[in-house]
């Protein structure tokens, strides 16, 4: 059933963008390079991705300095006509922050950030009167020795994530389950 629900979304997105000249033209560029995958909110209305945030901005001839993050989430609107530009989500101005999932019918974002020379960490914030509140890390299964990443979260709040365990000093990557509250 998630998968059915997963194409008929990609779908429902292509269809509107493929009626459009132009349809997700940054997709479509050699200039710029998608990253990590894609989230698509319930509404069909917005998308989620990562793009290599100073990569993306020299693109754009936006001056950026030494403390912008490499990679970023960015939004794309659909305006009934088009999909917007990709916008910067500021959530974190200064750290890595990538691989967005929306928890479907909800306002609940959970990603991974590279905050304060730690590995990849989870982390979630919400959309509040159409402003995202401060992320916050996801203590209760972030470890300061390995790495937490590649979240999905289902509608009921199921979270599954790989997480980096070390065994005789090599790294194994293992699926784990969650209850996301």
């Amino acid at each position: 059933m998630r998968i059915l629900v997963v194409i008929f979304m990609i779908g429902f997105i292509f269809s509107k963008s493929l009626s459009q000249d132009g349809y997700l033209s940054f997709l479509s560029s050699p200039d710029y390079r998608l990253i990590q995958g894609i989230s698509i909110s319930k509404d069909g209305q917005s998308i989620y991705c990562t793009l290599p945030h100073q990569e993306y901005q020299n693109l754009k001839n936006n001056n950026i300095d030494s403390g912008t993050p490499r990679l970023a989430i960015y939004e794309l609107r659909w305006n009934n006509q088009q999909w917007s530009e990709p916008e910067f989500l500021s959530l974190m101005d200064t750290v890595n922050h990538y691989e967005p999932t929306l928890q479907p019918g909800t306002g609940i974002l959970v990603f991974n950030s590279s905050k304060e020379g730690q590995k990849n960490d989870i982390w979630y914030t919400e959309k509040q009167y159409d402003r995202w509140i401060m992320p916050r890390p996801l203590n209760r299964i972030n470890t300061h020795d390995g790495e937490e990443s590649y979240a999905t979260i289902s509608s009921d709040g199921t979270m599954i994530y790989v997480k980096e365990l070390q065994s005789g000093g090599v790294s194994e990557y293992t699926l784990f389950e969650t209850k996301f509250k």
